[in-house]
């Protein structure tokens, strides 16, 4: 194990990062100075004037093409955290190539947010910033469609009541399950929360600010769960929160119901309801 370790630390750790050093007009100046980079756009503070002495940096770079299945690159730049995103050209000539160019996966409804709200700081031949003033249109946006919704719904509810069982057995194993459970469980939540909304996830920050201003009451519900420390109150105020999430659906179901889940592939609301059916045929 500690060969491996080794190993491993010399392979990826190579203590001070290559541009810590550099300011951020240096870095941009240098990768801009490259001709495989078509463009670099700065991202939220980064690019918004907002920056403090608590932001990172945040820059998405357009490549030609992408030799290497880069997506992010984490780093330091003037001795600040930076998150690199990488895409290629590919991405660009999607928004460029039709009227309704919709996003054909989640991962280009991000780039297009991100695109969207940055400040371009290169551009090698303006087609960024052509991409840039279509998608400021608006309706370029992905939005979460019905099967997204359908997987929070689930999801949620399979946890429920899943630690709701857990919680009410006599074992300290069952019990600290539970404790995990808590954990990992409040993620979900918190990001089902804008996907039952039909809102684009923008990050942490994002998300606690739009909770100020448009949902104080769940932002308390949230504060009040990090602070609890007794178990049986955690799991009072997760299913508080489990339900405000869900309240534009409905809200949570205390009654178990019949879930399914399908195995890889791109499925819709029909595959699901054509497998319950056949599991209920099963049982005719």
């Amino acid at each position: 194990m500690e060969r491996i370790t080794n190993e491993v630390t010399r392979m990826f750790w190579s203590g001070l990062s290559e541009t810590d050093r550099l300011s951020l007009d240096e870095v941009v100046g240098r990768l801009a100075g490259d001709e495989r980079v078509r463009g670099i756009v700065l991202l939220g503070s980064t690019g918004d004037g907002s920056l403090t002495a608590d932001s990172d940096y945040d820059l998405l770079l357009i490549l030609a093409q992408l030799p290497v299945p880069l997506h992010v690159v984490f780093t330091t730049i003037e001795d600040r955290l930076a998150d690199v995103i990488f895409s290629d050209e590919q991405f660009i000539d999607h928004i460029l190539g039709g009227d309704d160019p919709t996003p054909d996966s989640p991962a280009t409804g991000i780039l297009m947010t991100w695109l969207q709200r940055g400040r371009i700081v290169h551009d090698s031949d303006g087609r960024i910033g052509l991409a840039q003033n279509k998608i400021k249109e608006g309706r370029w946006l992905v939005v979460p469609d019905e099967m997204a919704v359908f997987n929070v719904w689930k999801g949620i509810h399979y946890n429920y009541h899943q630690t709701k069982r857990m919680l009410a057995a006599a074992d300290p194993v069952y019990q600290t399950a539970v404790d995990l459970r808590l954990t990992y469980m409040l993620t979900d939540v918190w990001f089902g929360y804008f996907v039952v909304r039909q809102l684009t996830w923008e990050g942490e920050k994002k998300a606690v600010r739009y909770w100020q201003k448009q949902d104080p009451d769940y932002l308390a519900v949230f504060q009040e769960y990090l602070m609890a420390t007794e178990r049986q109150q955690r799991f009072a105020l997760y299913t508080e929160l489990a339900q405000r999430t869900l309240e534009p659906i409905g809200g949570l179901s205390h009654t178990p119901a019949t879930l399914v889940t399908l195995q890889g592939g791109d499925w819709g609301m029909r595959d699901m309801k054509v497998a319950l059916d056949f599991w209920k045929n099963l049982l005719s």
